[in-house]
């Protein structure tokens, strides 16, 4: 039920293997964002972990998955890896049972975030002003109704979503390059403002925002009681910018972690590193995350800044296969 007047929000994380060493942390993150409930499932062992009474676990296995949504869609749905589940995230409204299907909105996330103050940036207003509310798979958030819930099989001169789905390989469906197109033909109510996400650039080996957002040599994302932080050093002068949330993707060495209970900590390569506010210095974002003169890195900024370009006005590739 709403909290306080708050829309009921249930966000979905589907997850098939050995959860994230720092799944912890994922947890906590949510049990502070009170207003909000999650639901994970996944075929993952779930007892060793304090999970707060806003997120529930699922058991599922991966075939369970792939039974459900072939018997949701009508299809023979084939998954070569669990990365495949992405593509369905469109359709993740029918996996909510019982209460949870009279949720206002519903949503997907990926574990490889940690939250600070999601009701800060997703606020009421928000939410009674938009049907889709971010585009990229680390979190949407979709309005529990019949329109929005059946958007991503509509018809599309550019995409078939029966071969993408039935396809066994993962097309990212769930972005701006899939049903987003769909979203934007019918110009539905989006809010697309990622600014206010820390999306962490995977092709880099520091922490750095994707493009074409701005980046400092001297740098800390930080999460302190509830709060995501980018801590930087500008001309001598230390300031911050706050997030809904940091996105850390295809990092496989975040593996330090603080001890139990750590409520600030420096989130960089390499894992979680406890730290007090007071202690953060750009002598540390030179250790913790260095910058480093790099011809491939610098190349990578220029294409990625391109193509950030390029989609703001509106130029994506389609999921189309070519013709072999």
């Amino acid at each position: 039920m709403a909290r306080g007047g708050f829309p009921r929000v249930v966000i979905i994380a589907v997850y098939f293997g050995r959860l994230p060493a720092y799944f912890q942390l994922w947890l906590d993150s949510c049990r502070r964002n009170h207003a909000f409930d999650w639901l994970v499932v996944t075929d993952a062992e779930t007892a060793a972990y304090d999970w707060p009474a806003n997120v529930r676990a699922r058991p599922m296995t991966l075939m369970q998955f792939r039974a459900r949504m072939s018997a949701t869609l009508g299809l023979e749905i084939h998954l070569r890896s669990p990365y495949k589940a992405c593509d369905f995230r469109p359709i993740f409204w029918t996996l909510l049972e019982g209460e949870e299907r009279a949720c206002d909105f519903w949503g997907h996330c990926d574990l490889d975030v940690i939250f600070g103050n999601l009701a800060r940036y997703v606020t009421i207003e928000m939410l009674a002003r938009y049907d889709r509310i971010f585009t990229l798979g680390h979190l949407t958030l979709y309005r529990n109704a019949d329109f929005s819930n059946r958007m991503g099989l509509r018809p599309h001169r550019a995409l078939d979503w029966r071969e993408i789905l039935s396809d066994p390989e993962h097309r990212g469906f769930d972005e701006h390059i899939g049903v987003g197109l769909i979203w934007r033909d019918h110009r539905a109510r989006m809010f697309k403002d990622e600014s206010i996400v820390a999306d962490i650039d995977p092709a880099i080996a520091r922490f750095e925002r994707v493009a074409p957002y701005r980046n400092d040599r001297e740098q800390l994302f930080f999460h302190d009681r509830g709060r995501v932080l980018r801590v930087f050093w500008r001309n001598g002068r230390r300031d911050e910018e706050e997030f809904a949330y940091i996105h850390f993707q295809k990092r496989r060495s975040m593996t330090a972690l603080p001890p139990p209970g750590t409520e600030s900590y420096v989130i960089a390569p390499g894992g979680f590193f406890a730290c007090d506010a007071s202690d953060l210095s750009p002598d540390l974002a030179r250790r913790l995350n260095p910058w480093r003169p790099d011809l491939r890195d610098s190349f990578h900024r220029w294409r990625s800044a391109f193509r950030s370009f390029r989609r703001r006005k509106g130029f994506v590739r389609d999921l189309r296969r070519a013709a072999p």
